[in-house]
């Protein structure tokens, strides 16, 4: 079965491809299922996201914290903060993701200082998560379920249906990160998740030459033990695992995207031996890099 293809930045950022290009809003409805080892790339974008669970359960990472997600649960993630979902019990997971662009609620700039930086620049509020006994739950529930519809009927100018429903949301957001900010919370950023997007970085940039772990912690200018404590508290795999699931991510691409031997893409993408790189992508993908290729090439 295809799974889902995130593409990430060498800063780990995600590149956001919106329903329409130069319209900066996703709509979409995912299932946990599609993507490898049933989690999500580790990721951060300057867009806003909402997260409205459907079926099942999941559970979700932002900058380390980890929560679980049950069936009509709603999460806000705001902007640059590292997160993912992930459910390693195998549990599906039907849910509706959204985000658009800070951009869309401050057309202006002073609309922009006014009503949208109080939010991407609150420190304390790196997500909301929302159970149906929450006050503001219905109101925040009905603009996402609204935003929904608009995409699956709304016609060609749903977007503006759309984002006419998701800017109901921006008062309440705006309130509660009013409200942190008023009571003066001294929220430092965090040197660790810091070092982390380095070697996320410098993975990224580097995958394909010989790496070891020494090469991976003096990226961040930390010691190995660190290291991998940054990888489990932020991302929940070790920086070997991390780095091999990057390599797999980047090897789809070939499989799909080139008509490179086996071989050939196992070795651009840092794995020296075939016979390993076709037992960790079976591991990963539930196919052979072959089976792959004739299920997803173009």
């Amino acid at each position: 079965m295809p799974s889902v293809e995130m593409e990430i930045m060498p800063d780990a950022s995600e590149v956001v491809h919106y329903d329409q290009p130069g319209i900066p809003l996703y709509i979409q409805g995912g299932r946990l299922s599609l993507y490898p080892e049933m989690r999500a790339e580790c990721h951060w974008h300057e867009d806003l996201e909402l997260i409205r669970v459907l079926e099942g359960k999941m559970n979700y990472s932002i900058d380390g914290n980890r929560i679980q997600l049950e069936e009509g649960d709603l999460l806000f993630v705001n902007a640059k903060h590292l997160h993912y979902g992930y459910d390693y019990a195998r549990n599906e997971c039907l849910f509706i993701c959204i985000l658009f662009h800070p951009s869309l609620a401050g057309p202006t700039p002073t609309m922009f200082k006014e009503f949208v930086e109080p939010i991407t620049g609150c420190e304390a509020l790196p997500y909301l998560h929302l159970k149906p006994s929450d006050k503001d739950y219905p109101v925040i529930v009905q603009a996402i379920d609204g935003a929904w519809n608009q995409k699956q009927f709304g016609g060609d100018a749903y977007q503006l249906l759309a984002l006419a429903q998701l800017l109901k949301i921006m008062p309440i957001i705006l309130k509660r990160a009013n409200q942190l900010n008023l009571q003066d919370i001294s929220i430092k950023r965090d040197p660790k998740l810091y070092a982390q997007k380095q070697m996320v970085a410098y993975i990224s940039q580097n995958y394909a030459m010989d790496m070891s772990l020494e090469d991976i912690a003096k990226a961040a200018n930390v010691s190995v033990s660190t290291c991998c404590r940054i990888f489990k508290n932020y991302i929940h795999q070790s920086p070997i695992e991390f780095l091999n699931a990057y390599r797999l991510k980047i090897s789809c691409h070939l499989l799909t995207e080139t008509s490179q031997s086996i071989t050939d893409i196992a070795t651009t993408c840092g794995f020296n031996h075939t016979s390993y790189y076709s037992e960790i992508f079976l591991r990963y993908y539930g196919c052979t890099p072959t089976q792959y290729r004739k299920i997803n090439q173009k």
